[in-house]
């Protein structure tokens, strides 16, 4: 009964969180006009939506970015979710809201297992808000597979038992899903395990812990390949360093409108984003209690806790992680501190980690857990952890109101609210293909994101779309595409979206507008 107790607590618990996240229309699968909005989830969705119109039992769409395509990991669409679901799920529908809703479940139970070293249920469950609803967590809502941070929780979870740590088979359930979830999240987990591989190398046996790390990524290493990981010829944005960890990510969300108690820089979105480590004013207590707590113990025990010394391996691959998060141009306040120039080969080596402030989440979480144990060891435990609680919400109430807001239109069945007009259907059907001119990811992603979804409604494929990469040759393809459009040919039953609305010279007598939205309608 204690069990079922705390999982009913556990639940309703959650049900809260989401719904100071998101508006409780998102778990209607058939709302989409939400993800449409111009943000990565909508990619997510369309590239599930490709998926279903073929291409199960693979890992690859072939409707966006054809005819090459792009395999659901490019798509940002959940590779093992997509898999799961395409077969089962009507066409159409999505299934983005019951995702996030699961990862905050998992976020607070993973957090609760965490903190057993609680006097009580009140504590724990307040720890467990603290540490498994972050605002980094709740900031992640426009990428759906980076919401998956509780896997991140769950490797700390094997990590701090060194008997289960020691298992290979506790961790290739962690390794094998964040492979089939987001790649980020693969290298953040392995880090994690690295620290069990490092103190097997160090204090032995060196023979067994090699093995359990060659078969550890042998396990890993297929499940990116199915996914087309390997050979698919990328090539380097050029764009490692441009989005950061900030010196100062901890107290500063880099955003006035995330915060209403602390003071915070300019909203530099284009730059902060990926390196948003707030811990809340609220967080930011708990850190400094924790801190002073374990200072405290240490002295008067006359050592380290022995769940800290083991926490001590995670230190070296943390640095590696830091180190890169931070990146050649170190920010503080808004501002870049200096600029280093990388030579051309460590930075192309490094741009598959181009986002690289998210590389920081593991330590965040570890120091939260940390301090979090340690304030759980006043006296006064319970009233300390429900301040810090207390702070919390007031401080990040604002961008739980913004990120909810994100989710209004699931509070309408409208799906489109760009290509509003019924006519774009009769349009695209006339298509054998629809193209999205300029090939531009960051120009009007709302009408790229309706005009796609009709056109995968019906089946047509489309020259361009935003994926996370877009291989050599179909950058090569594109190049070509562009320059005969530049020079006024379009091919033969090829439905051209203009999204800056500038046709060429030769073209500009063929423009026609539907929903204020400039195109040219295709020809035989």
């Amino acid at each position: 009964m204690r069990r079922l107790g705390i999982a009913a607590l556990l639940l309703l618990t959650s049900g809260l969180v989401f719904l100071a996240w998101m508006n409780p229309h998102v778990l209607d699968p058939r709302r989409i006009g939400w993800l449409l909005d111009g943000q990565d989830r909508g990619q997510a969705w369309l590239g599930f939506y490709a998926y279903q119109q073929g291409g199960w039992p693979g890992m690859r769409q072939h409707l966006l970015l054809a005819p090459e395509g792009a395999p659901l990991l490019l798509t940002d669409s959940l590779p093992l979710v997509s898999w799961l679901l395409a077969p089962i799920l009507p066409l159409g529908w999505q299934w983005a809201g019951w995702w996030l809703l699961l990862c905050v479940v998992l976020q607070l139970s993973f957090a609760w297992a965490l903190l057993d070293r609680a006097s009580g249920i009140v504590p724990r469950l307040i720890g467990t808000v603290l540490l498994g609803a972050l605002p980094m967590f709740f900031a992640r809502a426009p990428h759906l597979s980076l919401c998956a941070q509780w896997l991140i929780l769950w490797a700390l979870l094997v990590y701090r038992d060194p008997h289960t740590a020691e298992r290979l088979s506790a961790w290739l359930p962690i390794l094998g899903l964040a492979a089939l979830i987001h790649s980020y999240l693969l290298l953040i987990v392995a880090s994690i395990w690295a620290g069990v591989l490092l103190r097997g190398v160090v204090t032995g046996p060196r023979l067994a812990t090699l093995a359990r790390g060659v078969l550890g990524i042998a396990w890993v290493v297929p499940l990116l390949w199915v996914q087309g990981v390997f050979g698919a010829g990328f090539e380097s944005s050029r764009t490692y360093g441009a989005f950061p960890l900030a010196l100062d990510a901890w107290i500063n969300p880099a955003n006035p409108d995330f915060t209403a108690l602390l003071p915070s820089s300019p909203n530099i979105m284009e730059n902060w984003f990926e390196g948003f480590n707030y811990l809340g004013a609220g967080g930011l207590v708990v850190l400094a209690l924790g801190l002073g707590a374990w200072l405290w113990r240490t002295g008067q025990a006359g050592g380290l806790d022995p769940e800290l010394q083991r926490l001590g391996w995670l230190i070296p691959g943390f640095l590696v992680l830091t180190v890169v998060a931070i990146g050649p141009h170190p920010w503080w306040r808004g501002e870049p501190v200096f600029a280093w120039r990388l030579p051309p080969l460590l930075r192309d080596a490094l741009d598959p980690v181009r986002a690289s402030g998210r590389l920081f989440w593991p330590v965040t979480y570890s120091v939260m857990y940390v301090a979090l144990i340690g304030v759980m060891q006043l006296r006064a435990a319970t009233l300390a952890l429900g301040a810090a609680l207390a702070l919390q919400i007031v401080d990040t109430a604002p961008m739980l109101a913004q990120l909810r807001y994100t989710s209004l239109r699931a509070s309408f069945p409208a799906r489109y609210y760009r290509a509003r007009d019924p006519r774009w259907d009769a349009l695209i059907a006339r298509a054998r293909q629809v193209d999205l001119w300029p090939a531009d990811e960051g120009r009007g992603l709302p009408v790229q994101q309706d005009i796609s979804a009709r056109a995968v409604a019906l089946g047509k494929p489309l020259g361009f779309n935003y994926v996370a990469r877009v291989p050599v040759g179909a950058r090569r393809r594109l190049a070509r595409e562009a320059a005969a459009f530049a020079a006024g040919r379009v091919p033969p039953g090829h439905l051209v979206i203009l999204i800056d609305g500038k046709p060429p010279r030769p073209l500009r007598r063929r423009v026609r507008y539907l929903d204020g939205i400039a195109y040219l309608p295709a020809r035989p």
